[in-house]
C-alpha cells in the first residue's frame, strides 16, 4: 500500500471504523450470545454485568494510559497491536472453561478497545482537512452501533447453527485482515494538521461534553448488554431477539 493511500481520508476513516468495530466485537458478542453460552459457562446476569462493566473500566484506563503511544509509534502500528490482541481474544474464548476467565479476557479486550480510540483519533486528524473532521468523526462513532448490529446478526446467522463458539471464531477474521490490511506506512509530515495551541474551549465546557458522551456511552452500552437476554425472557426466540 502507497504512502498516499495510507493518508487518504476515505481510507482512514474506512480503516478507523473496521478497526474500532473489530475491537468491540468481544464485548458485545459475550452480549448477545449470553443466552446460549450462559448454560455452558454458568454465567449469570451480574457476571455479564461485570464482565461489561470491567471492559469500558479497562478501556477508559487505556485509552488515557495509551494515548501518547499513537503519537510516539503513529496511529497504524497502535491499531495493528490492537488488532492482534483482539483476535488472539476471540480465538481464546471459546476454550474459556468457566466464567471466571472472562473477566480478565474483558479486561484485555478493553485495553485494546481504549487504545484504539485516540489512535484512529490521531489517524483522522492528520489525514481528513479540518473542515471534514466533524463528518469523519461521525463516521467513526458509527462504529458501536455498527458492531451491537454485526453482534445480534451473529446470533441467527451463526451461533444457532454453529454455535456460540464459532460465532468468536469467525469474529477473529475481521481483526485479523486489519492486522494484513492496515496502513504500513507512516503519514507524511505534510499530512500532519497544525495544531491550534490556544482551542476555544472552557476547562468547563470540555468536562461537561465528558460528561455527557459518558451517559450517552454508558445507556448505549447498557442496552448492548442486556437487549437480547431481556427480549429473549419475553419468550421471543433468542434468534430473532438478536437480529432485533
Amino acid at each position: 500500500m502507497s504512502g498516499s493511500r495510507s493518508g487518504s481520508p476515505v481510507a482512514a476513516v474506512g480503516f478507523a471504523l473496521a478497526a474500532q468495530i473489530a475491537t468491540m466485537l468481544p464485548v458485545f458478542l459475550l452480549g448477545t450470545l449470553f443466552p446460549l453460552l450462559r448454560a455452558d459457562l454458568g454465567m449469570s446476569e451480574a457476571s455479564l454485568g461485570y464482565s461489561f462493566a470491567v471492559f469500558f473500566a479497562a478501556s477508559a484506563l487505556g485509552s488515557g494510559a495509551l494515548a501518547s503511544h499513537s503519537d510516539r509509534f503513529g496511529p497504524w502500528p497502535v491499531a495493528r497491536a490492537a488488532q492482534v490482541v483482539t483476535a488472539v481474544l476471540c480465538l481464546i474464548v471459546p476454550f474459556v472453561p468457566s466464567v471466571v476467565l472472562f473477566l480478565p479476557i474483558m479486561v484485555l479486550a478493553g485495553l485494546a478497545n481504549g487504545s484504539i480510540q485516540p489512535a484512529t483519533n490521531v489517524a483522522l486528524s492528520r489525514a481528513v482537512s479540518p473542515g471534514r473532521q466533524g463528518f469523519a468523526f461521525g463516521l467513526k462513532q458509527a462504529s458501536v452501533p455498527l458492531a451491537s448490529l454485526l453482534a445480534g446478526l451473529a446470533v441467527p446467522m451463526i451461533a444457532l447453527s454453529g454455535g456460540w463458539r464459532t460465532a468468536y471464531v469467525v469474529a477473529a477474521l475481521l481483526p485479523s485482515a486489519l492486522v494484513l490490511g492496515l496502513p504500513r506506512h507512516p503519514f507524511s509530515p505534510a499530512a500532519v494538521q497544525p495544531r491550534n495551541p490556544q482551542p476555544g474551549w472552557s476547562q468547563g465546557t470540555l468536562v461537561l461534553l465528558g460528561i455527557m458522551s459518558g451517559v450517552g456511552a454508558g445507556s448505549a452500552n447498557s442496552m448492548a448488554a442486556f437487549l437480547v437476554t431481556s427480549v429473549e425472557a419475553q419468550g421471543i426466540p433468542v434468534g430473532k431477539a438478536g437480529s432485533s
